[in-house]
């Protein structure tokens, strides 16, 4: 297995084939991934997360509106819920129903990228590199793996060409992306470094390439694993009716008749602590690795 001390394992099939290590989450560390965080952490701190507070009311109202219309699909509603808010955050649109067909294709992008990780053959060639060398008919998951890059970056750059447009019309909405488009006027990087890199492209210009990758990776990430944590709450309050009561309790106390907002959170701190205990007890991902 390749890998370095304070490094990550090097997951060829999730990095190298099928993303180019342009998914921040895979990435190996070094100039690239220092560039990609200090970005990540410039679209992502405590002020900008303010501003897309309207986003989340919009969607949250949406979501419990159709929990009440078919509360047997309430899997789905949360999803919606994620997906369009991710969206909305990351590229400025949002997906009113389920059925979307823009969020559909992320999803079966992200299905097909997570299946790919999980198969036989990303294990093998992370514990033997030897196996790298075959060629991709030999090995159906390798072919898999460099189709679904092509994919991805298709899809990742019509949804930045769209939000190119939307700026040149004065139409764009406050997102990830417009906010990243700033960048390439002083950095002057192509769009389709932009939108998802192949790694020898990016080797003398790391910085933007890096950076703008970030919108399909937010795109990607918040989605499923948002959706993930509500599936886990929802479970725990089923699990512990008794807590599911004190916490109705609080929020009657201080929101009375109307729903919660986001100035009602440091009046909330039972509800704070479920939450936190909520991502404590199942985690969305366990990233931790024994070698």
């Amino acid at each position: 297995m390749l890998i370095a001390p304070s490094d990550r394992i090097d997951a060829y099939v999730g990095s190298t084939l099928a993303s180019k290590d342009m998914k921040i989450l895979t990435m190996r560390y070094g100039s690239r991934w220092k560039t990609a965080r200090k970005l990540f952490h410039g679209i992502l701190h405590i002020n900008v997360a303010k501003t897309y507070v309207p986003y989340q009311s919009l969607e949250s109202k949406q979501m419990l509106y159709e929990i009440l219309e078919a509360p047997t699909d309430f899997f789905d509603s949360l999803k919606r819920y994620s997906g369009s808010l991710t969206a909305q955050m990351t590229y400025g649109w949002r997906t009113p129903d389920k059925h979307d067909p823009k969020m559909q294709l992320m999803y079966q992008s992200l299905d097909e990228y997570m299946r790919l990780n999980h198969a036989g053959f990303a294990a093998m060639a992370d514990f033997f590199p030897v196996l790298r060398a075959l060629p991709a008919f030999l090995m159906p998951t390798k072919a898999a793996a460099i189709r679904l890059f092509e994919e991805q970056k298709g899809l990742f750059l019509g949804h930045w060409y769209d939000v190119k447009r939307a700026i040149q019309d004065g139409t764009s909405k406050p997102c990830q992306a417009v906010d990243l488009a700033r960048l390439q006027e002083k950095e002057q990087f192509s769009d389709e470094e932009a939108a998802f890199l192949i790694g020898k492209a990016v080797s003398g210009r790391n910085v933007p390439s890096v950076g703008l990758t970030a919108a399909g990776n937010g795109l990607e990430a918040g989605a499923d694993t948002t959706a993930s944590a509500m599936y886990t709450f929802v479970q725990a309050m089923i699990l512990y009716p008794e807590v599911q009561k004190k916490a109705q309790a609080q929020i009657s106390s201080v929101c009375g008749n109307r729903l919660p907002e986001m100035e009602d959170f440091d009046d909330l701190p039972y509800i704070r602590c479920i939450m936190k205990e909520t991502l404590r007890w199942l985690p969305t991902a366990i990233l931790g690795a024994v070698v």
